[in-house]
């Protein structure tokens, strides 16, 4: 009676030299992010295409520990992983998300880094792509008379709460934006004067494509009883299925 051997090499159960992933997208791609924010989370997918294992020597945030980004590799909160196998045609996600520095400037700046993937001696990469703003922070404030002008978005915490007797102006092209179920309360005055080409904006601070037709995300702008009229020129006040926007000519609104 005999014995025959049958042996394969381990190299035969991987793919090939010079094998490549491919992802979902080539750039993960964020709107506007306020600065000290946090963003929504996107993902992507990494893909083995091949009929056979592929071994990933290492998958990392090229900014490091430096980055404003951060990642979740297939359910692991890390920013670097090593030697991650991948069976025949499957696949992993990665989670992203972004926190951009104030930066003290009124322009919005743009963030960048990728993620760098390392398969044998080939490196790939996904992009990574995000917009910040700095603001005006409002949170919890009742308000004096005083102007607010078009330099940068003012951002409202909780409340805002115009006092009585006082007025608030908004300059043309002022951009209010307001977080989770904040709001707007006027005791007093409000002068809210845009023009055609550059109105007043009130709106969510969530300005990513996600969020676009969520309802609800703040809770508006409510007028109290008072004496004087409050003013509303060329204003656009965006609550998600449900958008106003006063027109070119002057509407005036009486509280109550």
């Amino acid at each position: 009676m005999g014995w025959m051997l049958f042996a394969c090499e381990e190299d035969n159960l991987f793919a090939p030299e010079g094998a490549v992933l491919t992802f979902s997208t080539d750039t993960i791609q964020f709107d506007t992010i306020f600065t000290s924010i946090g963003s929504a989370t996107q993902s992507f997918r990494v893909i083995n295409p091949y009929s056979q294992r592929l071994k990933i020597s290492s998958i990392r945030l090229a900014g490091g520990d430096q980055s404003f980004y951060r990642l979740n590799i297939d359910g692991e909160p890390v920013n670097e992983v090593s030697d991650v196998e991948l069976l025949p045609f499957d696949s992993i996600y990665i989670f992203v998300e972004v926190t951009i520095d104030p930066n003290g400037v009124n322009q919005p700046l743009i963030v960048q880094d990728s993620v760098l993937f390392q398969v044998g001696d080939q490196w790939q990469d996904v992009d990574l792509l995000a917009w910040g703003q700095d603001f005006h922070l409002i949170k919890q404030e009742f308000l004096t008379t005083q102007t607010w002008t078009r330099d940068k978005p003012y951002l409202v915490y909780d409340y805002a709460v115009v006092d009585s007797g006082a007025v608030l102006t908004l300059e043309p092209g002022t951009r209010v934006f307001f977080h989770d179920t904040a709001g707007f309360y006027v005791l007093g005055n409000i002068q809210a004067l845009g023009t055609f080409g550059e109105p007043i904006l009130f709106s969510g601070d969530r300005l990513e494509e996600l969020y676009s037709d969520v309802p609800d995300q703040w809770y508006g702008i409510l007028l109290f009883p008072n004496e004087n009229l409050s003013v509303f020129e060329n204003v656009e006040i965006k609550m998600q299925r449900l958008d106003c926007r006063w027109e070119p000519w002057s509407t005036k609104v009486l509280p109550g």
